[in-house]
C-alpha cells in the first residue's frame, strides 16, 4: 500500500495526541510490525505475537519502545475479511492486555460488527452525497441555513414549488421524514459541512 493511500483508507483512529501525531507524521504504519503481521495473518493475535515474530528487530524496538511512551505496551489485533479479497483491522491496546479464548473470540465478533457499521456509514454517506443534484444539494444547504422554501426560491431564482419538490428529493434520498430530517442525516453524515 502506497503511503498516499493510508489516510483514505482509515475509516478511524483513536490513539494518544503525541502518539498519533509521531505514528502518522513519521510513516511508522510502514514500519510497525502488527502492520506487517497483518499481511498474511487472518485470525486475531497480540502485539506480542507480531513483535516476536517480526525479524526487523530495529523497528520493533523503534514501535515497542516509543509506543510504550504512551502507555500503549500491549494489545490484540482482530484482522476482518472483507468482500473482494480485502482486508480491515482493528488494533486495541493500552498499559497491559490479557484476554482469555472467549474474550478474544467476543474481541473479534464486535470488532467485525464495528467495521461493518462503519464501512456501511461510509457507503450511505458517499452514496447519499452522490445520488443529489447539485440543485438538491443548494437546496438542503439553504434549508439547513434557516431558509424558509419560499426564501429558497428567491435566492435560487426558482419557484416554489421547484424547492419543495427538490427538498422532498432529499427527503426520499436520505430516508428522512422532515426538511429538519434530512437536514440532520445530512449533517451527521458530513453532507453538509
Amino acid at each position: 500500500m502506497a503511503p498516499a493511500n493510508v489516510r483514505e483508507r482509515t475509516l478511524f483512529q483513536r490513539l494518544p495526541a503525541g502518539w498519533a501525531e509521531r505514528y502518522n507524521g513519521r510513516g511508522y504504519l510502514f514500519r510497525d510490525p502488527i502492520f506487517h503481521r497483518l499481511q498474511h495473518e487472518r485470525v486475531p493475535f497480540s502485539w506480542e505475537d507480531a513483535y516476536g515474530s517480526c525479524e526487523r528487530t530495529d523497528d520493533v524496538s523503534l514501535i515497542r519502545g516509543e509506543a510504550s511512551e504512551f502507555g500503549l505496551r500491549a494489545g490484540y489485533v482482530v484482522p476482518i475479511a472483507l468482500l473482494g479479497n480485502g482486508l480491515a483491522a482493528i488494533s486495541f491496546g493500552g498499559d497491559r492486555a490479557s484476554l482469555d479464548p472467549a474474550a478474544t473470540s467476543a474481541l473479534g465478533f464486535l470488532a467485525s460488527y464495528a467495521i461493518g457499521r462503519a464501512l456501511q456509514h461510509t457507503f450511505v454517506r458517499k452514496r447519499s452525497l452522490g445520488s443529489l443534484t447539485v440543485r438538491e444539494y443548494e437546496c438542503l444547504q439553504w434549508a439547513s441555513e434557516g431558509k424558509t422554501d419560499w426564501e429558497i426560491a428567491i435566492i435560487l431564482g426558482i419557484s416554489r414549488p421547484t424547492v419543495t419538490k427538490h427538498l422532498q428529493a432529499i427527503r426520499e434520498k436520505l430516508g428522512a421524514v422532515t426538511k429538519g430530517h434530512a437536514i440532520a442525516i445530512a449533517l451527521r453524515n458530513k453532507i453538509l459541512r
